[in-house]
């Protein structure tokens, strides 16, 4: 906290401490110097004081000295206020330049060539952007380099170029003169025509082997040969059913048993067999002498019978979904697919339902006929 020093002039030095010291202030520092008394007091002091030598003493003068945690914090009060002012006019002055040149969508067209085409219209390095057109230099690269579309534009301090080129031209000696059908029933959903003629669009459902693109092309009035190079691919779907029983049967101890004893060299093995059918088993082994490795085997055989109980899939049946979801898609192999979703329906029969489970996929259909 910061303190006040006092200065009061021509003044008694008994009286003027008694008076203030019975005002409730706490004096620190006290000195007579010449005709002056100098004192000082903490700052929440500061009013009291004041009254109390206000009231018979005019020349007097008190001076605030503040603490060195106190000086600092206006300190950096003023230096955060600068550093926002030093900010924001870096900001609108840098936001005037641009020092990134980045372009994007470059497949075999050298970046070197380009960036020596941008430098030697002023466009790379540190520039302003006013010295800049965008629309001049989208026509610069679409003149000088086999692109199809440019974009330029300026993103903060970058200068961001995305090209697009221009695709080669197919070769089509080694493609025969056959039109495309499908391979399957599908819905399109995507078509890519590169020569010849579409016959379907997106959405139009099509059956096994109906043609989707024709050997033929229109050149104005007139119908030409021409080979049928193109994809299509459709959504397709994959299914797979199962009869899950409602009951199913559960084996339980029946409450007969037998008791059969032997010896064995081996815990593995002992020479007994069960009576039963249906049974489950316990063994006993003890050391029949401690320094021989022979055991005296006793086998305990539990008769089992089967019951029928509820059967926990047909309640529940999203572990069975999965199974059949995987050896749909396991039937799918190698080919190349874009899974897009899966449902299941049940159709109650007499002792359970039959699941099925359906998967929609998205792929190419398109064989030459």
């Amino acid at each position: 906290m910061s303190n006040f020093s006092y200065k009061i002039k021509g003044v008694s030095s008994a009286k003027t401490f008694n008076k203030i010291a019975s005002s409730g202030a706490r004096l620190c520092g006290c000195k007579k110097v010449g005709r002056e008394l100098r004192f000082s007091t903490k700052k929440r002091d500061k009013n009291v004081v004041i009254n109390a030598v206000n009231t018979d003493f005019s020349d007097f003068s008190a001076v605030e000295k503040k603490s060195f945690l106190e000086s600092l914090f206006s300190l950096s009060r003023i230096g955060i206020f600068l550093v926002i002012i030093l900010s924001f006019l870096s900001c609108v002055f840098l936001s005037k330049f641009v020092f990134i040149t980045e372009v994007r969508g470059l497949d075999k067209v050298s970046l070197k060539k380009v960036l020596l085409h941008l430098d030697s219209v002023g466009a790379s390095g540190v520039f302003l952007k006013d010295t800049v057109d965008c629309d001049e230099l989208k026509n610069g690269l679409l003149k000088n380099f086999p692109f199809s579309a440019v974009s330029v534009e300026t993103r903060g301090l970058t200068l961001l170029v995305s090209v697009k080129e221009e695709l080669d031209a197919p070769y089509y000696d080694d493609i025969p003169i056959r039109a495309k059908v499908s391979s399957e029933d599908a819905i399109v959903s995507r078509v890519i025509t590169l020569d010849g003629t579409a016959l379907v669009g997106v959405g139009e459902s099509v059956r096994r082997g109906e043609k989707l693109i024709d050997c033929v092309k229109s050149v104005g009035d007139v119908l030409i040969e021409s080979r049928a190079v193109g994809e299509v691919y459709g959504r397709v779907w994959r299914e797979a059913e199962v009869f899950i029983p409602q009951k199913t049967a559960s084996f339980r101890d029946s409450g007969n048993s037998a008791v059969f004893y032997s010896l064995s060299f081996s815990k593995d093995y002992c020479a007994s067999t069960s009576p039963f059918t249906s049974f489950r088993e316990e063994r006993y082994y003890t050391p029949f002498f401690s320094i021989l490795p022979i055991y005296h085997c006793k086998t305990v055989y539990y008769e089992q019978k089967p019951i029928e109980v509820d059967n926990p899939e047909y309640i529940n049946s999203s572990s069975v979904e999965r199974k059949l979801k995987d050896q749909i898609l396991l039937k799918l192999g190698e080919e190349e697919y874009e899974f897009l979703r899966c449902w299941s329906t049940g159709k109650e029969v007499d002792g359970g339902k039959i699941l099925k489970v359906i998967v929609e996929i998205e792929k190419r259909i398109d064989v030459y006929s």
